[in-house]
């Protein structure tokens, strides 16, 4: 398979996994996902984007995994020219309402004794992140997956990817 081949196949995987996933299925992929792969063109995160039934925990958590902190050093412009639209753009949608779904609970300084919000706190901002990114959505947790999860899908369909040999 060439490696234009393959990328069609992945998205037809990924396509396939996000047209029957439920919110805790996304929320688990988003917690999984490799994030070398955060653009908007992935089909994860064009999902989270466009989907206003999206969890709203599931939203919050993408944008502070995204390291948004790490991106207001920069102008609006400047963030989403250095790989920072993903986070631009998830900010922009949580705090006009975008996403109204709370049935999953996210808290961004205690994700699995991590605290999303000290990410970065040593770097100089140009701009703030809004007071509304730091609230925790209430909710049932749904914890990081102990295996049968490997880079955003299912293992079952991940080794579906991994299986194929890509001629260069």
């Amino acid at each position: 398979m060439t490696s234009d081949e393959y990328e069609v196949f992945t998205r037809e995987v990924w396509h396939g996994f996000l047209a029957d996933a439920t919110a805790e299925d996304i929320h688990r992929s988003l917690l999984t996902v490799n994030w070398d792969d955060a653009d908007l063109e992935h089909p994860l995160w064009a999902r989270i984007l466009a989907d206003p039934s999206v969890d709203r925990a599931t939203a919050l958590a993408a944008y502070w995994m995204s390291g948004p902190r790490w991106h207001k050093q920069h102008t609006a412009e400047e963030a989403c020219q250095k790989d920072g639209a993903v986070s631009e753009e998830i900010e922009e949608r949580y705090v006009a309402g975008f996403w109204t779904q709370a049935g999953i609970g996210y808290d961004p300084r205690c994700d699995d004794g991590q605290d999303w919000t000290e990410e970065y706190s040593d770097v100089t901002t140009v701009r703030e992140i809004p007071a509304v990114m730091f609230e925790p959505v209430c909710g049932a947790v749904v914890p990081r997956p102990e295996d049968g999860w490997d880079d955003g899908l299912p293992h079952e369909l991940a080794e579906r990817l991994f299986a194929v040999e890509i001629a260069d």
